[in-house]
């Protein structure tokens, strides 16, 4: 594939990709009614987090609800907006200072229906790197389009699509800037079992390519577990383990 090849080249003149999270803690503010009484306490949803990611990690971020899964994502991506403490940074710049290096594909995606897949992309193109009518960005389009698979799609409208297919051109839109850090919140939520693994597999090989990809996911099938070399643990919203699956299995054999 291409565009994964591309990736790669790219990556190769670069320091190795590395993220280090070091005591992160988050929480939602407390609320007061006008009165000035508290109507909601502040309340921890990260505690402590200290973990370090490396180039080439394909990441399954599991846990019960209210584990905090979600907002270690955006933390990681340097969007959170709740208050808290701690550094997130991407080979020792703080992930906020780096503009485009970490980017998350939302759990639901939005698009404007009417268009087709082509047009959202071209769409996309202008408001992330200027014209599409520029040959780089013609060439980058036509390649990524044929990668991920929606080439077939091409003059489809949107509203047509499945899940499946709306997921991967939700992607392709988060790849058009070519981001080091993919971040996916439960990106097979809603998906059938084929929808499922080709989306897997389509970040599998991002991964493969050099990037860092860290997605949580919800109670994955064990065939689409397997895909994912390393996993989070979390609860309560500590980080109880990071590691491969092969650490996560002798652990609690122990």
């Amino acid at each position: 594939m291409r565009f994964f090849k591309e990736s790669r080249a790219k990556l190769r003149t670069r320091n190795n990709l590395r993220i280090t999270v070091q005591k992160l803690s988050v929480w939602t503010p407390e609320e007061k009614s006008w009165l000035r009484r508290v109507t909601k306490p502040k309340t921890m949803v990260l505690n402590d987090v200290s973990v370090c990611i490396n180039q080439g990690e394909f990441i399954a971020v599991l846990g019960p609800s209210g584990a905090g899964k979600t907002t270690f994502l955006t933390s990681l991506a340097g969007k959170s907006t709740f208050p808290g403490t701690g550094v997130v940074a991407v080979n020792g710049t703080r992930v906020q200072d780096l503009e485009g290096v970490a980017e998350m594909v939302p759990q639901f995606d939005v698009f404007m229906n009417e268009l087709t897949v082509m047009e959202h992309l071209q769409f996309m193109t202008e408001m992330k790197l200027g014209s599409s009518k520029n040959i780089s960005n013609r060439v980058l389009l036509s390649t990524l389009i044929k990668d991920l698979k929606l080439d077939k799609h091409a003059r489809t409208p949107i509203s047509v699509l499945s899940g499946g297919e709306k997921r991967l051109l939700s992607l392709a839109g988060t790849l058009l800037s070519n981001p080091q850090i993919i971040i996916c919140d439960e990106p097979t939520t809603g998906l059938d079992s084929y929808s499922a693994a080709l989306v897997v597999g389509i970040l599998k090989q991002l991964a493969a390519s050099g990037k860092i990809v860290i997605c949580s996911v919800h109670q994955p099938s064990s065939d689409l577990f397997k895909e994912f070399n390393n996993i989070i643990l979390m609860a309560e919203g500590k980080m109880l383990f990071h590691g491969t699956q092969e650490e996560c299995r002798e652990l609690f054999e122990e």
